[in-house]
C-alpha cells in the first residue's frame, strides 16, 4: 500500500511495483491489485488508445484508490480535518483530488449499471496528458489551483471531435472545454436533486458539467 501511496498519479509497471514492494515478481503484484480491485479499494488505469478505442493493458498504469476511507486509513500523513487537507503541499492535493474524482466516476459508472465500471482509463502522449477517460469515452483532467482555457490550446487541435471537462478550482469555458469547480462535479453526478421539492428545476445541478 506504501508503494502505491508513492507512486499515485504516476505511470507504473506491475513490474516496477513488485521490485519496489518486495513482492516476488510482476505476477504477485498483479494479483495483488486484483485483490485489491475485488475489495472495491484500488483499480489500475490503464492508458487509452484512442485510435483504436482499446486499453493497453501491456503498457505502465496508474493505480487510483476508489475508495477514500480506504485510503485514508492508510495514508502516511493522516487527515482528521478539513485543514489537514488544507496544508498538504499541491502535489499530494492533486494526488487525493484525482482519486476523488476516481471514486466518483466509479460511482456513476456503477448506478448506471455498465458492464465493466472500473473501466477509467487515462489519455497520453509525449508531450500531453489526460488523466481520466470513462466508458463513455468522456475526457476529464484534474488540476489543483486556478487554470483556463489557454493551459489546454493544445486540446483541440489533438481531438477535434471531443470534448474536454477540467475538474479543479476554475470556471471557465471554450467551445471544447470547461473548467468547474470539485463541488460542481460532484453535485452533477447525472441524478436529480435530493430534494426537488425545494428547488424549481430538479435537474438544475447537472448543467454545471454540460457543454
Amino acid at each position: 500500500m506504501r508503494t502505491l501511496f508513492a507512486q499515485a498519479g504516476s505511470r507504473t509497471g506491475y513490474l516496477k511495483l513488485a521490485r519496489e514492494s518486495g513482492l516476488a515478481n510482476n505476477t504477485i503484484a498483479s494479483e495483488y491489485v486484483e485483490q485489491l480491485s475485488d475489495l472495491l479499494a484500488v483499480i489500475p488505469s490503464f492508458q487509452w488508445d484512442a485510435d483504436r478505442d482499446v486499453p493497453l493493458q501491456r503498457k505502465p498504469a496508474k493505480f487510483h484508490f476508489i475508495n477514500l476511507s480506504v485510503a485514508l486509513s492508510f495514508s502516511p500523513n493522516r487527515m482528521f480535518r478539513v485543514d489537514d487537507f488544507k496544508s498538504l503541499s499541491p502535489q499530494e492535493k492533486s494526488r487525493w483530488m484525482e482519486w476523488l474524482v476516481a471514486q466518483e466516476l466509479f460511482r456513476r459508472q456503477s448506478i448506471a449499471g455498465v458492464d465493466d465500471p472500473e473501466a477509467i482509463w487515462f489519455w497520453a502522449s509525449k508531450e500531453h496528458e489526460i488523466d481520466f477517460v470513462d466508458s463513455e469515452r468522456k475526457l476529464y483532467e484534474v488540476k489543483v489551483g486556478r487554470t483556463g482555457a489557454v493551459d489546454f490550446a493544445w486540446f483541440p487541435k489533438v481531438f477535434p471531435k471531443r470534448k474536454l471537462l477540467v475538474i479543479g478550482g476554475s470556471e471557465f469555458r471554450s467551445t471544447s472545454i470547461k473548467g468547474v469547480t470539485i463541488d460542481q462535479f460532484l453535485l452533477a453526478d447525472g441524478l436529480p436533486h435530493p430534494y426537488p421539492g425545494q428547488v424549481e428545476d430538479a435537474d438544475v445541478y447537472n448543467d454545471y458539467c454540460r457543454f
